[in-house]
């Protein structure tokens, strides 16, 4: 069992991040107000086990009137690549909460993932994006970026 609450900053600082994420983490530095930002901003979820565990975020970034930005942080508990009951469960949450986001307040959402993470890339494609382009030098590292788009 998942339930989807309403995204609060404490959520984020408890997610045990897996490899990509902690990667990403490591970039953006104060944890504790990227979250808050990201609270303040746009519709936003977190995932939580049934033990209250917080197994993932996601929320959208308003960028201009009908245009945002998705953007999801998952924990441990969603191994890249390994097929499990709970992807299928919170890919069903994303597309269900991506969809009502669509149909409310936005025409375009879109999404960048790096080029070197290609479970990233497959789970944005079966929730509808589709691939834009490469974006070089995009990452805070440097690195590509594929940018995704879905729109209605």
């Amino acid at each position: 069992m998942i339930d989807l609450v309403p995204f609060e900053p404490e959520h984020y600082g408890r997610l045990a991040p897996r490899a990509y994420e902690r990667r990403f983490l490591a970039e953006v530095g104060d944890r504790a107000a990227y979250a808050t930002a990201l609270a303040s901003f746009g519709p936003s979820f977190s995932f939580l086990a049934a033990d209250g565990t917080v197994l993932g975020c996601m929320g959208i970034l308003p960028l201009q009137p009908g245009v945002g930005e998705a953007w999801l942080i998952l924990s441990t508990a969603f191994p890249a690549g390994v097929p499990s009951r709970r992807w299928v469960l919170a890919a069903r949450l994303i597309e269900q909460e991506l969809s009502r986001a669509m149909t409310d307040s936005f025409h375009r959402v879109q999404t960048a993932i790096p080029l070197d993470f290609p479970a990233g890339q497959r789970l944005v494609r079966r929730l509808g994006f589709q691939p834009e382009g490469v974006m070089r030098k995009y990452g805070a590292d440097g690195g590509d970026f594929l940018r995704f788009g879905r729109t209605v």
